[in-house]
């Protein structure tokens, strides 16, 4: 892994579009490992589809990777996902995660775990239910 590969790889994501999405096969081995709050896949393909389904979903996803953490086989990135749901009344979203990679020995990712607050960062926000989370993370709070 070096620093000309990550590199690329952070222009991919803050430049990823549905057609990229075909592409991950550039950075990604066929038996990639992905999770985050709502998937746990072990496949590209999978990982592909997770993609697709996302670019369904939501509205003009983008990504900007804020930080990146190298190690020898291993790449922390903060980023920030902003979206618009596709429900009028709360259009503009934005999440703050992280996501830890680690590397094959042919230098492509094999492990992508993403880490981002759900209940906070996107629960909390939506209209009817938002309110029962911030309610439930106040009562625990104190």
């Amino acid at each position: 892994m070096n620093t000309e590969t990550i590199n690329n790889l952070i222009h991919y994501y803050e430049n990823l579009t549905p057609a990229e999405v075909e592409n991950m096969g550039t950075y990604y081995s066929d038996l990639s490992y992905f999770r985050d709050p709502f998937n746990e896949v072990h496949t590209l393909a999978a990982i592909q589809a997770i993609f697709r389904k996302m670019y369904q979903q939501v509205d003009q996803p983008t990504f900007h990777i804020q930080d990146k953490y190298m190690s020898e086989q291993a790449l922390i990135l903060t980023w920030d996902f902003s979206f618009n749901l596709k429900i009028p009344s709360r259009p503009n979203k934005h999440i703050h995660g992280l996501s830890l990679l680690r590397f094959d020995e042919s230098g492509k990712i094999n492990y992508h775990r993403d880490y981002w607050d759900a209940a906070q960062e996107l629960y909390e926000q939506l209209p009817g239910i938002g309110g029962i989370f911030s309610l439930m993370r106040k009562i625990i709070a104190h």
